[in-house]
Formats: C-alpha cells, structure tokens, sequence
C-alpha cells in the first residue's frame, strides 16, 4: 500500500493526488471576483503601455513594480520601470517620489529605472533563503537585449529593491534553444525544495508544413543552488494533454500557507483572434496592437514540472470590449494577503487603448480557494486515498449555500467505518468557513488515530471542499454558524433521568461537592455545540424534598431577563430548565407539575415557579420554603445552580425507591440581551419530534 504521509501540510483539493473515488462530486475551478481597480496609468509619465510587473511584501507594505512607459515603440526594451505603494493589504496604491530619474525636467516622481536592460528585472522577489546576502535580499532575472527573442539572462539583486546591480556581469548560463525571455521571467527560494527555481518562457518550434503560429510560447523551469549556476531548463507537462496552448506569462509562485504545492496563473494568448473589425487596423494590417486576445488560467503543480492546468479561464476578458485586445488580463506576478479572510491578485485591463489609459483591477480570491471538490444540491461523495497524518484536530477550508452540508467519516486503510467518527456520530455542517475545527459527538480530538493509515469520507451537498489540515493545537470546532435562532434538539439523549438518594445535609449554595453525581446526565444541542452549550444535570431525593443541580457551558451566562412578577410563565423563554413530572398527585387533575427554574437576571437572585395541574392554572414564583443558589464559573463561560423543593410544594405524596414518574427535561440557552434563546434541548424522551407538553413522548424519573 502506498500511503501519502500528510503530516500537518495544509492540502488543497486542486488535484486528485488525495482523491481515491468521487461519486456526484468533481473538481471545480473557483473564479476570483474583479473588484476596484487599483491602480490607474494616468500620470504624466505614465502610457498606454503601461502595465503590471510583480508584487512584494516589504515590511507592512506591498511595493508593486511596474512599466510606466515605452518612449519610443520601435524599441519596446527601452521603458520606464516605477514602483507604486499599498499600506492596506492592497486595497489601494500610491506612487511615493523617490526623485531618480528625471521626466521632462522634474524627478518629482516614482520612477526607479529609465533605459537599457538589464535593468531592474520584471519578476521581482524578496529572497528568504536564510543563506542570502543580506546586500542581496532583492532578485530577479532580467533578459538582455533585444536581439534574437531576447536570448540571455541576468541575475539581478537589491539591498532596497530600487538600486539595482549585475550578480555578475556575464549573462547566465542558461542553455535554451531557441531563447524566448521577454516576459515576466518569474524565480523565487524554494523553501521546501532548498534551492532557487525559475520559470521562464520557451518557443516550442512547429513543423514547416504547420501554419501560423510559426511556434508556440511554452513554460520551463529550472533550478538553482546559489541564482547563479542553473540547470538544464526543462519544459513543463501538463494532465490535460494540450500542446499547443500558448502561454505567455507564468505568475508561478509557491502556495502562501501550502509551501510544498506551486499554483501559476499564466496569460494565455489567442494570437489569431480579434474582436477589432477590418476597418479599423491601419491599411487592412493586423497591427500587434490589435491582434489577439488574451485571458487568464489556473494551474498547480506538486513537483514544479508536472501540472493540472485548468483549461476553463480563471479570468476571462468579461464584458468591456477594451479588455479583448492584446496583452489585456494579464494576471500580476504574487499574490496579496489582504485580510485573514481574503487574498488579492490584480490584472491588467485596458492596454494601449487610444483615448483611456490603462489600469490594474484587484482579483478578490478566497484563501486555498482556487479549486473545489464540488457536489451539487443533489449530493454527492469523496474518499480520500489512505494516509498518515500528525496531530490531533482536522480543519477544514468549505462553504455551503443555506441548504447545503457537509460530514465527515473517517475510516481505516480498508474503507472500513472507525467507532465514533461514522456518519452518524456527526452533526451536519454548513455555512462558509476558512479554517474550521471538526468534531463527532465523541469529540474533536484524534490524537489516538495519529500515525494510523486512515481516509476520509465526505459527503456534500450543495457544497465545496476546498482545502484540508490536521493540528496539534485545539483551536476550536466548527460551530457559530451552527446556531440559529431557536435550534432545539428533538431526538433524545436519554430516555430516563436517575434520582439518586441524597448521601447527606444538602447545603444549597452551588456547591455540588455534597451531591451524588452518578446519575448526572449531559444534554447538548448538537456535537459540535457542545463545547459551548452543554448541560450536566442531576437530581437526588430525601425524605423532606427533591433537589435540583445543573453544570451549564453557555456563552452568555445569568442572563435570563424575567423579574419575579409579570408574565413569569414566559421565564423558559432565557436562560432556563424547564421539568415536567407526572405522578405526584392525588387525582388526575393534580398530577402534572411543571418546574421552572432561572437566574432573575433584573432581581439578582434565583428563581422559580411551580405551576399545578393538567392544564398549569394555578403558578406560585419562589414560594416559601424553595431554597437555590446560582454561581458564574471562573471562565464566564458558564454557571453552576442547585435547588431545592420541598415535597410540600409539589402536593402529593413523596416517590419512594423503585417509583418511576413520568417525567421531562427542557434545557434553554438564552441571548446575551434580551429575551429570547439561542438553541435549547428536549430530553428525557421515548421519542423525538416536535416539542411540547405531550406526555406521551416523555420518559422517567427513577427514584433509587
């Protein structure tokens, strides 16, 4: 058996190296969204042929590089290169004055370079080898002259990132046949691989008898132990089989948070298309400035040779007919980490358009978003193939629509279900979460299944599956989106509550160290609330009352709203336990009780009252006798309460050992303001369904 060693790597479902079977589920390509432009080319040095280059994070700030301008067309490698600055995750850029470089007699401007290469190379990175120069901390690769598709490369590095110089004043020895470098020649460390690798663009020769295009633009890669000295470049292979999809740019770079996978965003180029008409090329001539069109698409690599490229555009040209011309939507080189919940790219729009000038729009991408395992409404399934992972905690990166879900299984090497991780010991879940912590009823933690060759099961609908990642660290389950207004639990945990003797004096002031606890039982609205919302509630007896105690997790502790006057039936509607017995009485109209127990939130003190009779007319709040005590724990996080009533206040006669009363739980979590409750539970039942004064459906007290 080969078994994939996951480790704690993040994996993103952009590939099938996870997937053993999907049934009703396929791999789905995500599409950024365009939002604001950014950036726009309408500075007095600033041209049509403006246009983004790369982007690096310095410090708190993104610097992005771009070509400001080609003053004279006939000799395009002659521009203008400039930097512009983002302090805002990059929502907005601004051009700082670094006054170097003079334009029309002024060098108030953000110009950094002006005139032959090499110059400031277009691929720019900030080198985190721990092993660089620090005089070095900035590099690129950057062709040389023009002459022969721009057939050499040189190895650039800054201590700033603005001042610029030769690694070495001989080109590279870069052996490419034929040389294609004028491009975005893009190099990075490689961390996980411990060495520089570069990809750059290649022209992959056509047989005579083929007609135009004479070649095809390819992408290859090579490395390098110290930016100097490269391997043989070698052409990248693609699962889709294509070998003559022409790419112009690569944009590849390793996966922020995924280190070990490369994701590219290459600029497709559809050379012998137009949207232009005939009549407006100069003399009935495709002009390169027309000629064309390009879009953007998505591909990912675990080796940095073999890829899964999505042949679908990621970026497509859209609606505006400015963005179909040549060398439009061309993604920028690096990816902007915005906010925790959202990364930005930006792409060209509007290139060598006459009358506007040209701009850079934001590309809004979720995090480890860029493909899914997708099912839609009708469901679907996806196993993983065996693995061994580190860790205790899965997390995981999905989004569902309001009636979608989500569960997970695991199972041994064999497909094998693994007891209390099955299907069913696991709440559905649903909403849109980037990193959320999973759990079954028996808890979150698989520290026990570490180093076991195991799979996965999910099992979606209407839902997509983005990335996963196994931790060491607790960092909490999946469970916000989980609580809606009301969510009761209907499907019982237990059938019977047991009324244990009390063991002695009973000291009313939450403190259950006197109790008897063995006949505690635990009520929770779903699993994966009940780190959160979880009640432990016991009851004990003696010869002069019932008692009351609970253990209650709640996130807005004590903040039942109901005084002791007023509508005090309605106090369930907060914080509350709700019982319900049948069996005390002395006739048939006597013998329901029901007993609500709260903190006056408004009073400052325990409450209660106890209604009698079928149908509860008769309601007394804190009759005299009725003792309790409530007490906020040390977190804030919860509360412990006991009570205790007398048998007097329940009218009949007292349960010995061996009765079995009819009997019912409701267990509510309130809001933090006001009246209302966030989830509750309905327990000790025979069965579930809806809620309600049925006694029909409810269990047993058992008094021991």
């Amino acid at each position: 058996m080969n078994l994939i060693v996951l480790g704690t790597r993040r994996e993103l479902f952009v590939d099938d190296y996870l997937i053993d079977r999907m049934d009703g589920v396929s791999l789905e390509l995500q599409k950024p969204e365009r939002r604001e432009t950014v950036l726009t080319f309408d500075a007095p040095w600033e041209d049509f042929t403006a246009e983004g280059l790369s982007l690096v994070a310095v410090g708190d700030a993104l610097r992005l590089y771009y070509r400001a301008g080609v003053p004279d067309l006939a000799h395009e490698e002659r521009c203008l290169l400039a930097i512009a600055e983002s302090h805002d995750g990059g929502l907005t850029f601004t051009r700082p004055r670094y006054g170097l470089h003079a334009f029309q007699g002024s060098k108030d401007n953000n110009i950094v370079w002006a005139g032959n290469p090499p110059g400031i190379p277009a691929g720019i990175f900030l080198d985190t080898n721990p092993q660089a120069d620090p005089r070095e901390r900035f590099k690129g690769l950057q062709p040389g002259p023009m002459n022969n598709l721009a057939s050499t490369l040189y190895a650039m590095c800054s201590a700033d990132g603005i001042h610029w110089r030769r690694m070495r004043e001989e080109p590279l020895v870069y052996p490419v046949q034929p040389g294609a470098f004028d491009s975005i020649n893009t190099s990075f460390w490689d961390a996980v691989a411990g060495c520089y690798r570069c990809y750059t663009r290649e022209n992959m020769r056509l047989s005579p008898t083929e007609t135009r295009p004479p070649h095809v633009r390819i992408i290859q890669t090579a490395t390098s132990p110290d930016y100097l000295h490269w391997t043989t470049p070698v052409s990248n292979h693609y699962a889709d089989g294509e070998d003559q999809v022409q790419l112009y740019t690569n944009a590849a770079l390793p996966c922020p948070g995924a280190e070990h996978l490369y994701v590219a965003f290459p600029n497709r180029f559809l050379e012998h298309r137009t949207l232009v008409p005939p009549h407006a090329r100069t003399s009935g001539e495709m002009s390169w400035t027309t000629q064309g069109c390009n879009d953007a698409l998505f591909m990912a690599s675990r080796d940095g040779v073999h890829w899964t490229r999505y042949l679908d555009a990621w970026v497509r040209p859209g609606p505006d007919p400015r963005n179909w011309g040549q060398r439009n939507n061309y993604p920028l080189w690096g990816i902007a980490r915005t906010s925790a919940m959202e990364w930005s790219m930006y792409i060209s729009e509007h290139y060598m358009q006459p009358d506007v000038p040209g701009c850079l729009r934001r590309l809004a991408i979720r995090p480890h978003g860029f493909v899914s395992a997708h099912a839609d409404y009708r469901g679907g399934e996806l196993v993983t193939k065996p693995f061994l992972f580190e860790g205790r905690f899965l997390r995981l990166n999905y989004a569902t629509s309001a009636a979608g879900q989500l569960q997970v299984e695991i199972q041994d090497a064999e497909g094998r279900p693994i007891e209390g991780f099955r299907l069913d010991d696991m709440d559905i879940l649903f909403g849109d979460q980037l990193d959320a912590g999973i759990a079954w009823q028996g808890g979150a933690d698989l520290g026990a299944l570490a180093g076991t060759p195991i799979r996965l099961r999910f099992v979606l609908r209407d839902a997509d599956l983005f990335a996963l990642r196994f931790t060491h660290a607790d960092e909490g389950v999946a469970q916000s989106y989980l609580v809606p207004w009301k969510l009761y639990r209907l499907d019982p945990l237990h059938a019977e509550i047991r009324v244990r003797p009390a063991p002695g004096k009973v000291s009313i002031d939450a403190d259950l160290s006197d109790w008897d606890l063995t006949g505690a039982i635990e009520l929770y609205p779903t699993a994966t609330m009940q780190r959160d919302y979880c009640a432990r509630l016991a009851m004990m007896h003696d010869a002069e009352a019932l008692y009351v105690s609970g253990e209650v997790l709640d996130p807005h502790p004590l903040t039942n709203p109901m005084g002791l006057e007023g509508d005090v039936q309605n106090a369930w509607d907060g914080d509350a336990l709700q019982i319900r017995l049948v069996g005390l009485g002395e006739d048939a109209d006597a013998a329901t009780h029901s007993i609500v127990l709260w903190y006056s939130a408004p009073a400052g003190t325990p409450a209660a009252y106890i209604s009698y009779g079928a149908t509860f007319d008769e309601t007394r709040v804190n009759p005299a006798g009725l003792e309790g005590a409530y007490r906020l724990n040390v977190a804030g996080n919860g509360y412990t309460f006991e009570y205790r009533i007398p048998w007097s206040l329940l009218r009949g006669r007292r349960p010995t050992a061996g009765d079995r009363l009819t009997a019912h739980l409701q267990m509510h979590w309130g809001e933090a303001r006001g009246p209302g409750i966030v989830c509750g539970v309905c327990d000790v039942r025979t069965q579930g369904g809806m809620a309600g004064p049925n006694p029909a459906s409810w269990g047993r007290a058992v008094f021991e």
